[in-house]
């Protein structure tokens, strides 16, 4: 055996470990999930990097929110729900360059340029304002204080909903790191904090047991361990009793409950049986704020707590640290928010939309919910409230119009949407008009085989709810959705990861394996670059 085959042998091998979905797309899923939850209206991001999370919650909800006094607004409340009606969003990040980019993705569109989109491209009507700002500077001191207020993101101490920090955590320097937890849950005290950060127990799956990843990892630039990270930044990588351990001692500190847990499982099964001792890739934890204690004396020292962080963060906070605004935004809701058709004026939109010239003609007088709402026409003529929608149907007269409520839809809706989207309007005084006579004999064969009325996406999860046909695959409308090709993705998509940045949470990390993604040819095999 040569000496060059003898060293090749030697080296590593990279274990194929893929995710699907990738694995920052589950990420961004779980906060997402976490936000609809707990009804969050005020969210902060920290280490925002590009704004890829914030671009999302910029988006408008489809209907007005709920009502204060309302059970869907409280947190008991166990129907799903699509929306996150945010108003008050906050990016924060140190590097400039992203930060540029944030601030782009979060405007909204300037009037004269909607024309130049496609309808599909343009925004969905807003039925709550928003308000963006983007900042620049560390995660150690504070944001705002002015006059000694305790307004944080120019909100009090305590009024944020939630605050969010995905993969961000690995890379704060040592000298940094003390003060993280002491600023966000001591000073800022959000209801929710939201964490993720890289499994070094899963590491082991990139290689076979014993060996460390030096081909495509990086050691501990910090020389306190003798780890290998997945990302040259990385100051730390967590085991999952680590983890626990840091999150459960600050929530015990500082007045929150802890929920940890993972995200992120291998395509693959491990070779060497590792999978279940591996846990997941992205380590999770959700603190929720407690109640103030009862006992006067433990509320004592909380508050003391509390107080001695503010000051030691206002001792960090000179001028040359200060946060420094990059960018504000003010999205408007719809001018139509507010207003109470009639029923009678709601039924003539649906009827101009279903009759046979409508947007909705051939649906045959008969539209799910779901694509009516969509319709923006109608979403406007309702001023948002798809409760005013649903009452005018189900209270016309029945001859007129009836309002399906089918009984599969617990089947075939997925569960974040509300089983009311899947619900039908049926106008009964539909006419079909006379199919035209076929002008030559080459038109007759498809004429007759023409359908007389388009089927709705919804009438499809039908057909698979209650098995009634299948794709040439054999695969349920669960299967078929999940394993549909995505649409074309967006730059930061294209790059397999969360967006490049040198800020703290942005700059995507190799997981050591070839994966499957799709770009504007079709699905290809590449190195990874997600965290």
């Amino acid at each position: 055996m040569s000496q060059a085959t003898g060293e090749e042998e030697s080296q590593p091998k990279v274990a194929k470990v893929t995710f699907n979905p990738a694995l920052w797309l589950q990420r961004r899923t779980w906060v997402l999930n976490q936000l609809r939850e707990h009804r969050a209206t005020s969210v902060v991001d920290l280490g925002c990097g590009e704004g890829s999370l914030l671009s999302v919650l910029c988006q408008p909800a489809s209907t007005i929110p709920p009502k204060p006094n309302s059970t869907t607004a409280t947190n008991e409340n166990k129907e799903p729900t699509l929306d996150i009606h945010i108003s008050h969003l906050v990016g924060l990040d140190i590097d400039d360059e992203s930060l540029k980019i944030a601030a782009e993705e979060t405007a909204p569109i300037p009037e004269e340029r909607l024309y130049d989109l496609a309808l599909w491209e343009r925004p969905r009507p807003r039925w709550l304002d928003l308000d963006v700002q983007i900042w620049q500077g560390g995660l150690e001191v504070l944001n705002g204080d002015d006059d000694g207020e305790k307004r944080w993101f120019g909100s009090r101490t305590g009024d944020w909903d939630a605050i969010v920090s995905t993969e961000v955590v690995e890379h704060v320097p040592n000298s940094i790191l003390p003060h993280f937890i002491p600023t966000t849950l001591g000073v800022y005290q959000p209801k929710l904090l939201l964490l993720t950060t890289p499994n070094y127990t899963f590491n082991q799956l990139f290689t076979a047991p014993g060996v460390l990843n030096t081909l495509t990892g990086y050691p501990d630039p910090t020389g306190d361990t003798d780890r290998v990270f997945r990302h040259h930044d990385h100051k730390r990588e967590w085991t999952t009793e680590e983890w626990t351990e840091w999150c459960e001692q600050a929530g015990k500190e500082w007045g929150y409950d802890v929920q940890v847990g993972g995200i992120g499982v291998s395509e693959e099964d491990d070779p060497w049986g590792r999978t279940k001792l591996a846990g997941k890739a992205s380590l999770t934890a959700i603190f929720k704020r407690r109640e103030l204690p009862s006992n006067p004396e433990e509320r004592v020292a909380l508050e003391k707590k509390r107080e001695q962080a503010l000051l030691a963060a206002r001792q960090r906070t000179t001028p040359s640290t200060a946060h420094k605004l990059v960018a504000a935004h003010h999205h408007s809701t719809n001018p139509s928010f507010g207003t109470k058709p009639t029923k009678s004026t709601i039924l003539d939109g649906l009827k101009a939309m279903l009759e046979p010239n409508g947007d909705l003609g051939l649906r045959c007088g008969t539209a799910d919910i779901d694509e009516l709402w969509l319709q923006d026409s109608i979403a406007i003529l309702c001023g948002g409230d798809l409760n005013l929608l649903l009452d005018a149907v189900e209270t016309a007269p029945p001859d007129e119009w009836e309002l399906l409520k089918d009984d599969l839809s617990a089947s075939f809706i997925p569960n974040w949407r509300e089983k009311k989207w899947a619900w039908q309007v049926r106008w009964k005084g539909f006419v079909k008009p006379p199919t035209p006579e076929p002008s030559s004999e080459s038109e007759k064969g498809y004429d007759e085989e023409e359908e007389d009325c388009w089927r709705s996406s919804l009438d499809v999860w039908r057909g698979w709810a209650d098995d009634s046909w299948k794709d040439e695959f054999g695969r349920d409308g669960e299967a078929e959705i999940q394993s549909s090709p995505p649409t074309t993705p967006s730059p930061e998509e294209d790059k397999g990861g969360e967006a490049v940045s040198d800020g703290w949470g942005a700059a995507p990390a190799n997981d050591w394996g070839l994966v499957e993604s799709w770009n504007n040819s079709g699905w290809v095999t590449e190195e990874p670059s997600w965290t």
